[in-house]
C-alpha cells in the first residue's frame, strides 16, 4: 500500500514537474499557449485525473476483497479450532466415562470376592470336620450364602453391564491414535476382568471351588492402566502439561532427605 501511494506521489510530482518546466520554458522563450494547447492540456490533465481516481478506485476494491478474504479465513480458522477443542473435550468425557463404569463395578467385585469366600470356608469346613454339629451347621450357613448371593446376583450383573456400556461412547468417537490404543487394551482387559468375574460367580452359584486370585491378578491389571491413560489424554486430547510422579507406596525412613532425618 506505501509502495503504491509512493508511486502515485512520484507520478503526480512529475507532471507538475513537466508543466512548471514548460511554464519556465514559455516565460523564457515568450512563447504563449494557445486555445488548442490549453484544450489539449486540459483533456491530458482531466484523462490523468480519470485514471488516478480510476486507479483509487480499483486499489481501494482490491484492499477490501483482500480484508474481506483475510477476515474469511480467521473465522473459518478459528471456526476450526472451537470444533476441534469441542471434539476433544468430547473425547475427554467419553474416557471419563470408562473410567466412573469401572470404579463402579470395584465395590462389587469386593462382595462378590467376600461371598466365595464365606462359601469355600464353610465348603472346607464340610469336607474336613469330623463333627456331625459343625457340618450340619457348615451345610446351613453355605445355603444361606447361595441364597444371599442369587438375591444379590442381578445387582451385581447389572453393574456389569453398565460398566461395559461405559465404553460405548468412547469406542465410537475417540480418534486419537495413541488414546485409542490405550482404549482398546483397557477395554480388553476390562473383558478379561468381566470373564473372571463371570466364571468365579458360576463357580459360586454352582458350589464349586474357585482360584480368588484370578479376580485379583485381572483386576489389577486393569486398573494399572488407569496412569498411562490419564497421562495420554492429557498429553494429546487436554494439551495440558505432564504430570509429576507420584508415590503410590508409603515412604520409608530410606526415602526421608537428610533434613527430615536430622
Amino acid at each position: 500500500m506505501k509502495k503504491i501511494l509512493w508511486g502515485a506521489g512520484a507520478f503526480v510530482a512529475a507532471f507538475v514537474g513537466v508543466l512548471a518546466a514548460l511554464y519556465v520554458h514559455d516565460l523564457a522563450t515568450g512563447t504563449r499557449f494557445g486555445d488548442t494547447q490549453w484544450a489539449a492540456a486540459g483533456a491530458w490533465v482531466g484523462g490523468i485525473a480519470t485514471s488516478l481516481a480510476v486507479g483509487v478506485a480499483l486499489l481501494q476494491a482490491y484492499l477490501a476483497r483482500k480484508q474481506a478474504n483475510k477476515s474469511r479465513e480467521d473465522a473459518e480458522e478459528l471456526l476450526s479450532k472451537e470444533l476441534d477443542a469441542q471434539r476433544r473435550d468430547r473425547q475427554v468425557e467419553a474416557v471419563a466415562e470408562v473410567w466412573e463404569g469401572v470404579s463402579e463395578l470395584l465395590g462389587p467385585t469386593l462382595q462378590l470376592t467376600a461371598y466365595l469366600e464365606r462359601m469355600f470356608a464353610y465348603q472346607k469346613t464340610m469336607s474336613e470336620s469330623a463333627k456331625p454339629q459343625e457340618i450340619a451347621r457348615a451345610k446351613h450357613e453355605v445355603a444361606l450364602v447361595v441364597k444371599e448371593f442369587v438375591e444379590w446376583f442381578p445387582t451385581f450383573e447389572s453393574t456389569i453391564t453398565r460398566a461395559e456400556i461405559s465404553f460405548t461412547r468412547a469406542l465410537m468417537i475417540v480418534d486419537e491414535p495413541n488414546v485409542l490404543i490405550l482404549l482398546e487394551d483397557v477395554y480388553q482387559a476390562f473383558i478379561d476382568f468381566k470373564n473372571t468375574l463371570a466364571a468365579a460367580a458360576d463357580a459360586g452359584s454352582n458350589k464349586k471351588p474357585y482360584d480368588l486370585d484370578g479376580i485379583n491378578k485381572t483386576r489389577t491389571a486393569l486398573i494399572t492402566k488407569r496412569d498411562p491413560m490419564v497421562k495420554s489424554v492429557r498429553a494429546h486430547l487436554a494439551e495440558s502439561r505432564p504430570l509429576r510422579a507420584f508415590r503410590h507406596t508409603l515412604p520409608t525412613d530410606d526415602d526421608q532427605s537428610p533434613e527430615q532425618s536430622a
